[in-house]
């Protein structure tokens, strides 16, 4: 089924602004970053920053803000301050206690731990306070799965590609990835085409802030589950993407999906690029 991903631009970040100027939405940094994280991530792209997005749309940015005004510099004084008093400073707690200043903080510096540091701060020591160790995200990850909590998917996937951007520095690129839902989609099975689409949509979104450099679609059974995880990848990020399928003896997936057809996956990923370079499909 062919349905709309939002195919980001300099152009269509300007209309996206506008466009919720007129249904009323508020436009401040932090209520942006946290409500629409893809645009964010887009007006830092392709126009620099959020206040130059607002610029670019006709806005007077200076009207659009909230109370407090949060530039670079003070951003950075009210992060020493917080240290200095003993305040928690990492990441999900400042998500939960701070979300103003975490939210123009991703807007100013592109991330909470980018910062951190321009504060003066070892963002890998700021983050012992809370130690998201590869081992506590899968811990906390099946937890969640087990007790059926949802509530942390965004907080989780961004520890994990942050923590995972820390030891790759500039050395290594980071594989943001998104693995199968465990259900089946309509008709054979409960899930909505639509709420696959906004699950990937969130976490390929929280992959991309955290530092993730491409995003791997892996071990999928189901074509029509690949669609849907480039879909929502795309309604939140422009990162490249790779996919793969698990494909069991005898030569055929789990889903009504064989390999006898490679042209139907060529067409479904090439569509789902819209000719991006930095989207392949490749067949054998």
């Amino acid at each position: 089924m062919n349905r709309p991903y939002k195919h980001w631009s300099r152009d269509e970040v300007v209309r996206e602004i506008r466009r919720l100027k007129k249904e009323g939405a508020a436009l401040n940094s932090g209520h942006v970053a946290r409500s629409y994280p893809a645009l964010a991530y887009a007006a830092r792209k392709y126009l620099g920053g959020w206040e130059e997005a607002i610029g670019a749309a006709g806005l007077d940015y200076s009207r659009i803000r909230r109370k407090r005004f949060w530039s670079r510099e003070r951003i950075v004084e009210r992060i020493k301050e917080l240290h200095a008093a003993g305040e928690p400073v990492y990441v999900s707690y400042a998500e939960h206690h701070y979300q103003g200043l975490v939210g123009a903080a991703t807007m100013h510096f592109g991330s909470w731990g980018e910062a951190i540091r321009a504060a003066g701060f070892d963002y890998s020591r700021i983050k012992r306070q809370k130690e998201w160790s590869k081992r506590e995200i899968v811990r906390e990850i099946k937890r969640m799965k087990r007790e059926g909590l949802d509530d942390r998917v965004v907080e989780l996937n961004r520890a994990a590609a942050q923590l995972a951007r820390e030891i790759a520095g500039k050395e290594a690129l980071v594989v943001g990835d998104m693995g199968p839902t465990g259900g089946m989609l309509a008709p054979l099975g409960t899930l909505s085409y639509e709420d696959v689409v906004a699950a990937f949509a969130e976490q390929a979104g929280a992959l991309a802030e955290g530092g993730a450099d491409v995003l791997l679609i892996e071990t999928m059974s189901d074509l029509t589950e690949i669609e849907a995880a480039i879909e929502g990848a795309r309604q939140a990020t422009d990162l490249p993407i790779m996919a793969t399928m698990l494909i069991e003896r005898p030569l055929s997936s789990s889903a009504p999906t064989t390999p006898a057809a490679p042209s139907g996956s060529e067409k479904m990923i090439t569509s789902g690029c819209r000719n991006d370079s930095n989207c392949e499909a490749i067949t054998r």
